[in-house]
């Protein structure tokens, strides 16, 4: 069986199943619309990148954070 938090998708109905508890017996299939579900793969996350606080005046303690 898959790992605890794997889903799955149908490739006829298109229901989504995610695995909550493994069972621990041999290897099987998830079974919908008489057919094999199919492992949903995860999305890669996207990167964002972080604002940089540049001083204002040399010297200065002040600094300001572009938006």
């Amino acid at each position: 069986m898959s790992r605890k938090g794997a889903k799955y998708e149908c490739g006829e109905c298109g229901i989504v199943v995610m695995v909550d508890k493994e069972c621990g017996c041999t290897p099987c299939d998830l079974v919908c619309c008489s057919a094999p579900m199919k492992e949903v793969k995860p999305k890669a996350k996207k990167v964002i990148a972080k604002k940089v606080a540049k001083p204002v005046a040399k010297g200065s303690a002040k600094t300001v954070v572009k938006k």
